[in-house]
């Protein structure tokens, strides 16, 4: 089935989050995102970072040595501290999104064998952002 119907473009406000093998905190930003017809304009509108405490930079450096349970122990609890954060800057700083959409933390990357994993649950960071 082919659709000719064209959808007008709308832009969107996303925030962005990450954290790199650094470990040195949670990468935000705050993106105005804007399709046209023949391109995508983009903006960062403010960014930053929010440095990891000593607890949770042991935890995630010592996540790939877990077990099963515990690494999704881990998935969850660090998606609620994404999540918390993230809501505190759209109160704090008056962010206003569309979209939420993190990275997560990287604990597994082997491309050559077939695999990558990435903690920070989705509906944990949801559930706190609403």
């Amino acid at each position: 089935m082919h659709n000719d119907t064209k959808i007008n473009p709308m832009p969107a406000n996303i925030i962005g989050i990450m954290s790199g093998s650094s470990l040195d905190g949670l990468d935000f930003a705050l993106c105005h995102i804007e399709e046209t017809s023949d391109s995508i304009k983009w903006e960062i509108k403010d960014a930053l970072t929010i440095p990891y405490s000593d607890q949770w930079y042991e935890l995630l450096s010592s996540a790939s040595g877990l077990s099963g349970f515990d690494l999704m122990q881990l998935d969850a609890y660090y998606g609620d501290l994404i999540g918390e954060r993230t809501k505190e800057l759209i109160n704090t700083r008056g962010w206003n999104a569309d979209y939420i959409s993190s990275h997560g933390h990287t604990v597994f990357h082997e491309p050559t064998l077939g695999f990558t994993t990435q903690i920070g649950n989705g509906a944990h960071i949801s559930f706190h952002t609403g």
